[in-house]
């Protein structure tokens, strides 16, 4: 069986790929979709954002970058994600043993956020909470 690939462009739909019966294809109504390019959203949030910018939406919004990621002993260390313009933020993983214990912002970073998620655990290594500082 080869793959089957739906393109849905507007109202049409195309439909390729080997059949063994005839296929039928519905596409009911969607909202528009809206995709913000890299220069929109950024690890500093968009323009009139009404959210508050914390460790969180700037450590999601990095992944829109381009990014290195630095390996000790076959172990992921940081991430360094380039902003352009010679700006950088580096994710710092710090372990405790093996397990994670703490990520650290560091770098071009927006001013007023926490730059340390510190993660605690259990005897067991059960995640039992998240700070940040």
């Amino acid at each position: 069986m080869s793959d089957i690939v739906v393109t849905v462009l507007s109202t049409d739909v195309t439909v390729t790929g080997g059949f063994v019966a005839p296929v039928s294809v519905t596409v009911p109504p969607v909202a528009p979709v809206v995709i913000s390019t890299p220069a929109s959203v950024g690890p500093r949030g968009a323009a009139g954002e009404s959210a508050p910018i914390t460790f969180e939406s700037v450590s999601q919004n990095l992944l829109q970058y381009p990014y290195t990621l630095n390996r000790t002993s076959g172990v992921l260390t940081s991430i360094v994600y380039d902003l352009g313009s010679g700006q950088a933020i580096t994710k710092t993983l710090n372990r405790t043993g093996d397990v994670l214990s703490s990520i650290v912002l560091s770098g071009d970073t927006p001013d007023g956020i926490s730059l340390t998620k510190m993660l605690a655990r259990d005897g067991d290594g059960v995640l039992t909470g998240i700070t940040y500082s």
